[in-house]
């Protein structure tokens, strides 16, 4: 017969035993849930990233200051710019107007847009070519609107067209002028594709312009600056291309970046004292689709020191 020590070991031991079943069975409750929970949060950032993101259109502003002698004219000049529309991506009619409407909204004095108008693989009907054109042609500035061509405009046989017809200066490898209340200009210079084309800066060796003080160079793929950055005076550089990775994990690079934007993709660089400022995109490529990636518009105020 069991003494009653050998009895009371005997249950301590079997409560033992129950307590640790007890947490067990609580440890798999607990890793279930997280489980559970990391599905549905992995669900819930799918769905943002297809069907909230992409439309989450943002105005980001920008102070540039410059130590350069431009005239009191130039002193708060507002430059609005766009790019990477990819239309027939995540933007259609709607999206469109409510993208004119947003840089409208601005009250720009220049307006530039850096590149890829329509999606590749979208083939523009008739009408939208007429739409694409009026919406564009709705966009207001004081001093003009520029524009560049991107590696997606390649297989885009309107796109010169529509930017001419909405009165964009289309600049390929070349520069205007812009005069604002007297004598003094600022320069603009527009290049070629770097992925599609042959771009170029030989114009900015031209005579007559040496004594320009203030230079904004447009390109579409961000990487092509390495080429004119160390050798040209410029002072504001605009991009597109890299639409930040589009898809973006925090803490990590960007895995997808398109030829061209392999080096430089963030939304801001400062490289040999130059300002230069790369586009988020307001549409998408390939997929529909973006994280931590808000698609941007951005509003530069040129300041003097």
């Amino acid at each position: 017969m069991a003494s009653r020590l050998e009895r009371t070991e005997k249950k301590l031991k079997e409560e033992k035993e129950e307590k640790i079943q007890e947490q067990r069975e609580k440890a798999k409750v607990k890793f279930k849930k997280l489980l559970w929970g990391l599905l549905l949060l992995f669900i819930l950032t799918i769905v943002y990233a297809f069907t909230i993101e992409p439309y989450r259109l943002k105005v980001h502003e920008h102070t540039v200051t410059t130590n350069k002698d431009i005239t009191e004219n130039y002193n708060g000049l507002k430059i609005v710019h766009f790019s990477d529309l990819h239309y027939g991506s995540t933007i259609m009619e709607n999206e469109l107007k409510k993208v004119v409407d947003k840089i409208n909204g601005l009250e720009p004095d220049i307006i530039v847009f850096t590149g890829d108008l329509v999606e590749r693989k979208y083939t523009l009907k008739d009408d939208e070519v007429k739409l694409l054109t009026r919406e564009l042609k709705r966009l207001k500035s004081n001093l003009g609107k520029y524009s560049v061509i991107g590696n997606h405009d390649e297989t885009n046989k309107y796109f010169e067209q529509i930017m001419t017809d909405s009165d964009f200066v289309y600049l390929k490898n070349d520069y205007d002028l812009i005069y604002n209340l007297d004598n003094s200009p600022i320069l603009i210079y527009g290049t070629d594709d770097l992925t599609i084309g042959k771009p170029s800066m030989e114009k900015l060796d031209d005579e007559s312009i040496k004594d320009v003080n203030y230079r904004i160079i447009l390109t579409h793929e961000p990487d092509y600056i390495y080429e004119f950055i160390y050798k040209y005076d410029c002072d504001l550089i605009l991009a597109g291309h890299s639409h930040n990775g589009q898809v973006r994990l925090p803490l990590i690079k960007p895995i997808a970046l398109p030829y061209g934007s392999k080096k430089l993709y963030k939304p801001y660089y400062n490289i040999n004292n130059k300002d230069i400022y790369i586009s988020n995109g307001i549409g998408t490529s390939t997929l529909k689709v973006r994280f931590n990636s808000v698609p941007s518009i951005n509003l530069y105020r040129i300041k003097k020191k």
